[in-house]
């Protein structure tokens, strides 16, 4: 997957209620080149992660197995 830290604009990374609060959260994945990550935004179907080393990358609805509430 592409690492996103240089290309996300800091409009995708506010918080928006069209992501039902889970801006903030962490979310377990699977299919995806991480195994869990917080979630900093989203467009559309795409979601913007955050692994724990801060690598900043895209995923999809269908990559989130659970998430975490806070």
């Amino acid at each position: 997957m592409e690492n996103l830290t240089q290309t996300l604009t800091p409009k995708l990374m506010m918080t928006e209620d069209k992501f039902h609060g889970y801006v903030g959260h962490v979310a377990i994945l699977k299919d995806c080149d991480y195994k869990s990550a917080k979630i900093i935004g989203g467009e559309g179907i795409k979601l913007y992660m955050q692994s724990i080393d801060g690598t900043v990358f895209e995923c999809y609805h269908d990559n989130i197995e659970s998430i975490w509430d806070k």
